[in-house]
């Protein structure tokens, strides 16, 4: 969306309206909903005037087609000026009027209707579980301090419904994501256990958002009588209580499970992160010509099996959950490499050459066990990822060159790769001018040193567990373009 830079200039304030809107895929139209996030005073302003239009139907409606919303909200290239006029009036409107005592709970049940996560947003768990629990605190606190009596009793039964339907739809949600891909990968069912960490997890946080507002009823520090009406916006308010809590000492943000339940909120959010990023590697398997030589595949998968060691260890997550994880890797591993295997097949039987079963030959699952071992092994010996990963890079590399003097793997596409053989893992791809100038070590050392920095930060949310092809990244995280930035930051070691 383009913007009057003049205008802009005039209300500084109106620079977050570019950010888009959350969306619920059952609508047509979309419409904002307060940041699971952050959420600022310019995003209510944006927010409240989409209500303004109000949404006068249930989800239920909404959904079957029965109702619909007015397209309202972010304007075209053509009529930016008028639109913010409008919205400068109807601030002017809000700071005059306020936006009155009354509940909008249309509006509350549509925003609680987007907490469910899929396997691309599962990354998410930790935010959208803070989010319910935080507008529930400050719901709860609204209402007691303005109700009384069968009123307050109404008002409470009203939030209790809809704050039950918003759990379970996360808890439900998450179980079928996470419970599906543990049970997929060799571990029984879990779903019971996952459901109820979370009911007890953001019960839990509700306790802690609610006893922090007691002690501190000026949280959100709104001074001026012109901002007094987002005391009237709860999703505002819940967003400005994270905030709060987050910077707080007391914001020990339930790591501690309950006695009822068998995960904390942290023990959830990082195998929510760790399912995300494994999953990926299955889909990596989905583009043709993906599929790396056994040696290859191995040291990968001692990577990952490194990284997960590391994670399990070093994230403060419980030991029941560090073995759930450890034993859903084991069931990885098979699952993958049958999938590999899988692939190879197609490819064989689309092929159009005539030694297409050459050329795509079964994986030989010794070989891909024999780096994978063999690497697992130096780091159990020495403890260290990066001397691990350089010994089993050797070990790997002259296996790979054994086969490929032999003569004996000379039909077999992976063993003919420009791009997947092992000339280029201790020496950069110079002679490639779209390369960068890394070496697969120096790339491998990175992501490890990026893991590794990401995990003893408690940022967990910015873990890169996953590898790509030749070592690269499977997310854009890092900028590769700053070589120089990354020789200083992590202090690359030829370890070779």
């Amino acid at each position: 969306m383009q913007i009057s830079n003049s205008i802009m200039r005039q209300m500084p304030y109106l620079e977050a309206l570019a950010r888009p809107a959350q969306s619920d895929s059952r609508l047509s139209k979309s419409i904002g909903v307060p940041s699971e996030d952050t959420y600022t005073k310019e995003d209510a302003v944006i927010y409240q005037y989409n209500r303004h239009f109000d949404i006068k139907y249930t989800i239920d409606e909404l959904a079957s087609g029965k109702g619909k919303v007015i397209e309202v909200g972010l304007p075209n290239s053509k009529n930016n000026d008028s639109f913010l006029k409008a919205i400068e009036t109807f601030r002017n409107k809000l700071e005059k009027k306020g936006l009155g005592d009354e509940i909008n709970w249309k509006s509350i049940e549509y925003d609680f209707s987007s907490v469910g996560i899929y396997l691309n947003t599962v990354d998410q768990f930790s935010n959208k579980a803070d989010y319910i629990a935080s507008r529930y605190a400050v719901m709860q606190d609204r209402i007691h301090g303005n109700y009384s009596g069968k009123d307050l009793e109404e008002q409470m039964d009203r939030l209790n419904t809809l704050f039950s339907k918003a759990t379970e739809k996360l808890a439900d949600s998450y179980a079928h994501v996470v419970g599906g891909f543990l049970e997929d990968n060799g571990v029984g069912d879990e779903t019971a256990n996952l459901t109820e960490s979370i009911r007890a997890g953001i019960e839990n946080r509700v306790k802690e958002y609610s006893d922090y507002i007691q002690s501190n009823h000026s949280y959100a520090e709104i001074d001026s009588d012109s901002d007094k009406w987002l005391l009237q916006d709860d999703g505002y308010m819940a967003a400005q209580l994270r905030e709060k809590m987050d910077h707080s000492l007391v914001a020990g943000k339930t790591s501690e499970k309950s006695e009822a339940a068998a995960y904390s909120l942290h023990d959830l959010e990082v195998a929510a992160i760790y399912v995300q990023q494994t999953s990926q590697q299955y889909e990596s398997l989905d583009q043709i010509g993906t599929i790396r030589n056994e040696e290859s595949i191995g040291l990968d998968l001692a990577v990952q099996s490194m990284k997960t060691d590391y994670l399990t260890k070093n994230s403060g997550i419980s030991n029941r959950m560090a073995s759930l994880i450890n034993r859903t890797f084991d069931g990885y591993v098979e699952n993958y490499l049958e999938k590999i295997d899988e692939q190879l097949k197609k490819y064989a039987d689309r092929s159009m050459v005539s030694n297409s079963k050459q050329l795509y030959a079964p994986l030989d699952h010794s070989a891909v066990q024999a780096v994978y071992q063999y690497t697992k092994s130096q780091y159990q010996r020495y403890g260290d990822m990066r001397q691990a990963l350089v010994s089993g890079a050797q070990y790997g590399e002259n296996l790979y060159d054994n086969k490929v003097k032999s003569g004996t793997y000379r039909s077999v596409q992976r063993y003919n790769s420009d791009i997947d053989n092992w000339d280029n893992f201790f020496q950069s791809r110079k002679h490639k001018p779209y390369d960068l100038e890394l070496s697969d070590l120096q790339k491998y050392t990175i992501t490890i040193n990026h893991f590794q920095q990401s995990v003893h930060d408690g940022n967990v949310q910015n873990i890169d567990l996953m590898l790509g092809v030749g070592g690269d990244l499977s997310t854009n995280r890092l900028n590769y373009s700053n070589i120089n930035e990354y020789e200083q930051t992590y202090n690359l070691v030829t370890y070779a």
